[in-house]
């Protein structure tokens, strides 16, 4: 099975993570939100406590890492379910529903709209925070696809846009347009 490109692939997981149980779902805001379970969150804890006392085993480190990717990765699948659950309500967001209806078809109105498009405030702002982060201390793995996909949605948000600044033009929707 192959990993759709913007996920990061996890290549194992620790051997002590229980199968069933390992991760809880929360409400957040009417988002599910993934988080480890009571058990595994206890059981990090007593790896980093230990590691604070004395070094760790190796099969101990391997844990911790297998953990720490796993969690690396609950947060991307996070912040994604909370970009998409965000961005259906707000017509600046980049990934709204006329993003993908071909720009002919759109009301004068859908066309204005998609030719003032601008990202998301938040995601604009985490975009911004990522390539800081990146250029003065580099990013874990789903920083780097969380930072490719914000790329990704902001260069849609800009070829869509300006294909509807075209097609605006064309109906004479320019004096529409705020500068």
């Amino acid at each position: 099975m192959q990993v759709h490109p913007s996920l990061p692939p996890l290549h194992h997981l620790p051997k002590s993570l229980p199968l069933d149980g390992a991760v809880r779902i929360e409400l957040e805001s009417g988002v599910p939100i993934f988080r480890a379970s009571t058990n595994v969150q206890a059981r990090i804890v007593m790896l980093l406590e230990k590691q604070q006392l004395e070094a760790l085993t190796e099969s101990e480190e391997q844990e911790l890492d297998a953990y720490e990717e796993i969690d690396d990765y609950l947060s991307f699948v996070n912040r994604t379910i909370r970009n998409l659950a965000v961005a259906p309500n707000s017509q600046s967001s980049g990934l709204g529903a006329d993003l993908y209806s071909p720009v002919a078809l759109l009301d004068d109105e859908g066309v204005i709209a998609l030719a003032q498009l601008k990202l998301d405030a938040g995601q604009n702002e985490r975009l911004g925070d990522l390539q800081g982060k990146g250029k003065a201390q580099g990013l874990t793995q789903s920083e780097r696809y969380e930072l490719m996909m914000l790329m990704q949605s902001y260069r849609l948000g800009l070829l869509r846009k300006s294909e509807a600044l075209a097609e605006a033009k064309v109906r004479g929707l320019t004096p529409n347009l705020a500068p």
